[in-house]
């Protein structure tokens, strides 16, 4: 498939504005600016202005799963590329939505899929399936994988080539994550590389991350390592269908860290997109007799899901993973990306928990909240169910409720475009700025105060 040649980029977060001068196109996370399954007309028009070129890359349907993401994803996001007029799309090779015994679910964090013949299979018609969709060139991403290798399964670079070989598409090649599964001990960047295709990488991501629980994470956090710079020295001058080298760094990190950082990866990342244009096909990529784990997709993707959600094991195959402690990574993972989407969205409820019950009281409320109820796919869906559930549980905080109705009605204004209506048993702004400030209210006026909350 011919591919342009864009050139240097950067996964685009407002806060990155200053350094847009200095890059050749930006990539979208298209689910970040949507409320539900629909894009923020305002954010859409603000990322169509910026003149630069696009791609997009979905963080909210995975296509490395036996049971398909929620469908309703795929309107908006061919909505987004049309808009954009995105030169390319892609995904993670991974799954996020289970179909088992205890029904339909969210894993609220994207999972490794089985890697035998059925999970690429799976994959495949996954892949298919998004190509006729956003009728625009898909590549799928090589993601970051904390389990030790299942006997019976393919190697990661073997999982990876044969996809792409049988569905026809592109390589989103993430140095980091493969350099990290090396360090977690899985398949070596030298022998991922020698299984891969290398004519079918048409993106390649760097980005930085850190040490924990004895595991290398896939942080997007910073600086990129040196050893991952050395991999994208001696690999990326064999990528005959290059066509963009793209840093990522998440907002948090970005506001700790600042953007001469990043300034300084896009220096390091032009001069490996120059040394690029003398490149060479490669075609020494290598295929091995396939093995097969006796394990379906379904039964994998089942028990994963159910042990990074909380579960307790029932199945065989749940006992053996729960021993592991990359499993115990994962869940820990997505324990903190929901606590993350909490807060995000409830700043105002989660501050006043905060300072009635404290760090170690408040984590103790998630917890329970977390074995209580599966995971949301948004944040303004997991806000909500974390809404509904405080209800139930009924805890005995000044202000609780008025807070959380409030904070509620603006994530339903956003989604329904609609103004809503609130109430307030005590004086509003003394409530709210008082938490805004990081203080509980002090004895603000009883009465009754309704509040309309406009779009």
């Amino acid at each position: 498939m011919n591919i342009p040649e864009l050139g240097v980029g950067l996964v685009y977060w407002p806060g990155l504005d200053p350094l847009l001068d200095e890059v050749d196109l930006i990539e979208i996370e298209p689910q970040s600016y949507w409320h539900e399954y629909r894009a923020d007309d305002a954010a859409l028009e603000m990322l169509r202005n910026i003149p630069l070129r696009k791609i997009i890359h979905g963080v909210g349907f995975p296509v490395g799963g036996s049971f398909l993401p929620d469908p309703l994803h795929i309107p908006p996001l061919v909505g987004v590329a049309r808009a954009l007029e995105a030169a390319w799309a892609s995904e993670h090779l991974g799954f996020n939505r289970v179909n088992g015994p205890a029904g339909i679910f969210n894993t609220g964090f994207v999972l490794p899929p089985i890697q035998t013949g059925k999970g690429v299979d799976a994959a495949v018609s996954n892949i298919l399936m998004m190509k006729s969709e956003l009728g625009i060139p898909f590549a799928f991403e090589t993601t970051a994988n904390y389990l030790e290798p299942l006997e019976g399964e393919m190697r990661d670079g073997e999982f990876a080539a044969e996809i792409a070989e049988r569905a026809d598409c592109g390589i989103l090649l993430d140095l980091h994550n493969i350099w990290a599964n090396e360090l977690n001990g899985r398949q070596t960047v030298k022998e991922f590389l020698s299984d891969l295709p290398l004519d079918r990488v048409w993106e390649v991501h760097l980005a930085g991350g850190f040490m924990r629980e004895g595991f290398w994470l896939d942080a997007h956090s910073g600086e990129i390592p040196a050893p991952v710079l050395e991999i994208a020295e001696d690999v990326i001058p064999r990528l005959p269908n290059l066509g963009a080298i793209v840093f990522e760094m998440l907002p948090f990190f970005l506001a700790l860290s600042g953007t001469d950082l990043v300034r300084r990866q896009l220096d390091a990342m032009r001069g490996l997109w120059e040394r690029s244009r003398s490149r060479l096909p490669d075609s020494s990529h290598r295929m091995r007799e396939r093995r097969e784990a006796d394990i379906s997709p379904q039964q994998w993707e089942h028990a994963l899901a159910a042990l990074v959600s909380g579960r307790d094991p029932e199945t065989g195959l749940e006992k053996k993973l729960a021993r592991e402690d990359g499993v115990r990574l994962l869940r820990h993972l997505a324990e903190e990306f929901r606590a993350g989407m909490v807060v995000d969205a409830l700043k105002l409820t989660s501050r006043l928990l905060l300072l009635e019950r404290g760090e170690e009281g408040f984590r103790e409320i998630l917890a329970r909240f977390w074995k209580d109820t599966s995971p949301a796919l948004f944040e303004s869906s997991e806000a909500e169910s974390f809404g509904a559930w405080l209800k139930r549980e009924n805890l005995e905080i000044p202000h609780l409720r008025e807070v959380l109705d409030f904070e509620l009605a603006v994530i339903r204004s956003l989604i329904t475009r609609k103004n809503q209506i609130t109430m307030f048993d005590h004086e509003p702004e003394a409530v709210i700025e008082a938490l805004r400030a990081g203080t509980l209210p002090k004895s603000p006026m009883k009465g009754v105060f309704e509040v309309e909350v406009t779009i």
